[in-house]
């Protein structure tokens, strides 16, 4: 009996549990959208998750590339980050010489809410950067161009 009682107790509070978390898309592909939405899962993301992200990441460095699109859950803070289009693999990567190409977004409204593609509609302003103390001419030998969303 306290056995039942004991498995009828957890089976009520999963459900209830469950249905308080955050549901959002999850995928990854390294070849294309297409691929990644045909990968999609619903996740039941941790309770400290604020939102549903969408990022495509391009990274390049010599003869290696990278291009991986990726959907899931993503915390409070994250989730302003990637709105602002900061990723923190990006800037790592940046900081080690790659150029880097990355956008993201963050939603808030509603279960899977990033289920389709979230930057089709986003626009961005690029800004283009370098650093030199040598000449203009290295300077613009090393220029990166960054997105940013707008």
């Amino acid at each position: 009996m306290k056995v039942a009682l004991f498995v009828g107790f957890v089976f009520f509070c999963s459900l209830w549990t469950i249905g308080s978390f955050r549901q959002c898309s999850s995928c990854t592909s390294s070849i294309s959208y297409d691929d990644c939405q045909s990968k999609l899962k619903v996740t039941n993301c941790t309770n400290d998750d604020g939102g549903c992200f969408h990022a495509d990441v391009k990274t390049e460095k010599g003869s290696d590339k990278t291009h991986t699109i990726a959907k899931g859950c993503l915390s409070k803070s994250g989730c302003a980050e990637y709105n602002e289009g900061k990723i923190g693999f990006c800037t790592t990567q940046e900081l080690k010489g790659y150029t880097v190409d990355c956008k993201s977004k963050c939603c808030t409204n509603g279960d899977e809410c990033n289920k389709g593609d979230l930057l089709a509609n986003s626009s961005f302003r690029q800004c283009s950067s370098c650093s030199s103390s040598v000449s203009y001419d290295d300077c613009q030998s090393k220029l990166k161009v960054k997105k940013l969303h707008q």
